[in-house]
């Protein structure tokens, strides 16, 4: 018996119906930046300007607010492989002592007793920066 051959037609699908776009992707859209603009300018760490409690902290030619005779100091890769030994010895005759250190990273907080005004503390980073320690000042940061 023979068969009968298919017409196109009958392989060709009709008309498929219209796809519906889901609103989803939108809103998920539009909570997502109304969050991040709301949100995002409050949730990381900015410098307190608003009061400078004194006699412990002063202001810088910037207006920030920064540790009075506090500078933090980098020993190791940055500085040209200095050590400890060589920050204490740079800065025992400047008068300074340090407070804090994470060893471990070569990152030393070092108080400087006669650098009370922003004169003396920037002739003391510029001396150790001489020296070729990496120096940079202590800003009081505030997590809002």
């Amino acid at each position: 018996m023979l068969r009968l051959a298919r017409r196109p037609s009958d392989t060709i699908p009709g008309r498929a119906p219209a796809r519906v776009r889901s609103r989803w992707p939108l809103a998920v859209l539009l909570v997502l930046s109304v969050s991040l603009v709301t949100l995002g300018p409050t949730s990381f760490p900015r410098i307190v300007d608003a009061s400078c409690p004194a006699p412990k902290y002063m202001r810088d030619d910037d207006g920030d607010c920064i540790a009075r005779g506090r500078l933090v100091v980098m020993t190791g890769e940055h500085s040209g492989g200095r050590t400890r030994a060589d920050l204490e010895r740079a800065i025992e005759p400047l008068g300074g002592r340090i407070e804090t250190a994470v060893d471990l990273a070569g990152i030393y907080g070092v108080t400087f007793l006669g650098a009370n005004t922003l004169a003396e503390l920037d002739e003391t980073e510029a001396a150790l920066e001489a020296l070729g320690f990496w120096v940079s000042r202590s800003y009081t940061l505030e997590l809002t």
